[in-house]
């Protein structure tokens, strides 16, 4: 996790201003997708330092995606309730959090840890799948 938290820490200030540059949607779209395919991997490590390396890459994306998805919620989000908005999207993370914890203990108590990390693959590449045809494909066309 502390892997994770660096990688955040040291790259958000700049793919912040990727994100600028390219648009938050295909910032969220290519962070979802590199980080669905970065838990495949970790289901067959047996060694602490790459998947350190892992969840190093997986705090490149967390950086890449949160500061895109706040950028789109005030792009999309009238003035007068962008604090509510961006309040429940962080009621909404934190809630993600403690669910996916609690649903990773019954999925790694049923069928085994590495399970975890394939549901969690399979998720995020279905957010990537959504992102791409109802935010990044409707605002590319418009």
């Amino acid at each position: 996790m502390s892997a994770s938290g660096l990688a955040n820490i040291i790259a958000a200030p700049r793919l912040g201003k990727l994100s600028d540059r390219i648009g938050v949607q295909k910032v969220m779209l290519i962070a979802l997708i590199v980080a669905g395919l970065d838990f495949i991997p970790q289901a067959f490590v047996r060694n602490s330092r790459k998947l350190m390396g892992l969840r190093f890459i997986l705090g490149l994306t967390s950086a890449w995606l949160i500061p895109s998805v706040n950028i789109l919620i005030k792009k999309i989000t009238p003035s007068e309730i962008t604090g509510k908005v961006i309040g429940l999207n962080m009621s909404a993370s934190y809630l993600g959090i403690f669910g996916g914890c609690v649903l990773g203990g019954q999925v790694a108590a049923w069928f085994g840890i590495r399970y975890i990390f394939f549901i969690t693959s399979a998720l995020l590449l279905v957010n990537a799948m959504l992102v791409y045809f109802k935010i990044y494909k409707v605002m590319n066309t418009r």
